[in-house]
């Protein structure tokens, strides 16, 4: 086990974060847009290492909730490490709760009586309002976060009240479907024959009703899903989880993975009105996120950010991050799906390789869109890491950047000009944490034009997150 702390390397420096919460004003360079009222709160792995506990992966951080708070001319920033099970259980060196990448360390005794261990709630993946005074914490496990938006207090676990099963694995990217005003998202019950698990949640409502369901004895690693009003899309690649290496194990998620050996995966396209399940056979991708899919004519298009492999997943453990930002070399790929299953193959759109898609999803997810952003993220020859948004012109195949060598930015987030309707009207805000000093900024840009309009700087070191909303006041 290396003795050093990922958390004294940018990008994954933070500064002192605590369950108490830490407030501060930051510096603005430029102007804010006046329709750019409220709060954009995001997650990010914070802490990797303490006196009793190291763990192995990115994705094992403890979790920390922070949110910059914005309106005409003012900023401010604040952050709180999640008050989890998870990290007191770490703290105290005990490793009883499983976590993606890093082993558990229960006595055998207690591997017999209880064959899987307790699922983690470290929900550091992604943030998004769940009611007008609560948001939801999320990682892939069945515990999520209810938490305040004021004091980014955790209430607590969001309480389900329906017979599904407590320990079913739910994708931190539900989508919404606007015309029942409710989450669906994808679901996967592991056992002697798996599920795939299509349910809809209607806001409000802590009830999931199944609307289709897909059965599988190795079912693919999914981080997110395609969604189209009628459709929903899962990319069934060839990183599969056998759920019987979980069982009587301290082995991590991660060591759960089981290669198919075949070179090919498939789209399984589910109709959630009859519940039917189409499957397109296509070549092996590696993916985490679907971008966006809409209805062309008689074709649905599926667009993705696809890796040639899933070596992305070890890439990200603590150990090779230590030695360097890891180049997210995957591609903006398209599938054209007809009515009848067949086999297709994937457009390579653009030469860039990035990651963390985005689009103006407020008027154009489910639709055709012409522009997409995302993040372009590596390590220059000597080392240091170094980020690139983009912006991507479906319409003319032309790009945008935007680069900043003091600072590694992540996720683009689009935020919509409300008193417009043209598409891509709005901003990008995306957080970047200084690659030398103890500081970080929020850059605001006009997402058409792609340049930088205003930034708001605050004296604190924000991890590289994952994902995160933007609520409006």
């Amino acid at each position: 086990m290396t003795t050093r702390n990922l958390a004294d390397y940018a990008p994954y420096r933070s500064s002192s974060p605590s369950t108490v919460l830490d407030e501060a004003t930051c510096s603005i360079e430029g102007t804010l847009p006046d329709y750019l009222r409220g709060g954009l709160f995001r997650t990010a792995p914070a802490i990797f290492k303490g006196a009793k506990f190291a763990v192995d992966h990115l994705f094992d951080g403890l979790g920390l909730i922070y949110a910059f708070e914005l309106e005409p001319g003012r900023a401010r920033y604040k952050q709180r490490l999640l008050a989890s099970e998870t990290r007191r259980d770490l703290l105290e060196g005990r490793y009883e709760i499983g976590h993606f990448g890093t082993d558990s360390r229960r006595p055998l005794l207690q591997r017999i009586l209880k064959p899987i261990p307790k699922i983690t709630d470290n929900t550091n993946v992604h943030i998004v309002p769940i009611s007008e005074d609560a948001l939801l914490a999320m990682t892939e496990s069945p515990k999520q976060h209810l938490i305040d938006p004021e004091t980014l207090e955790s209430r607590g676990l969001f309480q389900y009240d329906d017979r599904l099963p407590s320990a079913m694995v739910m994708t931190a990217h539900p989508a919404y479907e606007r015309a029942s005003r409710s989450i669906v998202n994808v679901a996967t019950k592991f056992g002697p024959r798996s599920e795939l698990l299509v349910y809809r949640q209607p806001l409000g409502s802590k009830r999931r009703e199944i609307i289709a369901r897909f059965g599988t004895f190795n079912p693919p690693y999914i981080h997110s899903f395609g969604f189209s009003g009628r459709d929903v899309v899962i990319f069934d690649h060839s990183l599969k989880i056998s759920p019987i290496r979980m069982l009587f194990s301290n082995r991590s998620f991660k060591k759960a993975f089981v290669h198919s050996g075949k070179k090919e995966s498939a789209l399984l396209r589910i109709d959630l009105e009859t519940g039917r399940t189409l499957r397109y056979p296509t070549e092996d991708y590696f993916c985490f996120h679907v971008v966006n899919q809409f209805e062309s004519g008689d074709e649905l298009i599926v667009d993705l950010i696809g890796f040639d492999d899933p070596s992305i997943v070890d890439a990200l453990s603590v150990d090779r991050l230590l030695d360097g930002y890891p180049t997210l070399g995957a591609r903006y790929l398209r599938a054209r799906l007809s009515r009848d299953a067949h086999p297709v193959k994937f457009e390579r759109l653009f030469s860039e390789r990035l990651e963390f898609p985005g689009l103006d999803r407020s008027r154009r997810e489910g639709a055709r869109h012409l522009l997409a952003f995302g993040a372009s993220m590596t390590s220059d020859e000597s080392g240091r890491p170094r980020s690139t948004l983009v912006q991507l012109n479906l319409e003319t195949g032309e790009t945008r950047h935007h680069h900043d060598p003091d600072y590694f930015y992540g996720e683009p987030i689009f935020v919509a000009d409300p008193s417009e309707e043209k598409e891509g009207a709005g901003v990008i805000l995306s957080v970047g944490g200084h690659l030398e000093e103890e500081r970080s900024s929020l850059i605001v840009l006009d997402a058409q034009r792609f340049e930088p309009i205003a930034k708001a700087i605050v004296d604190r070191s924000i991890p590289l997150g994952f994902h995160g909303s933007f609520r409006r006041a």
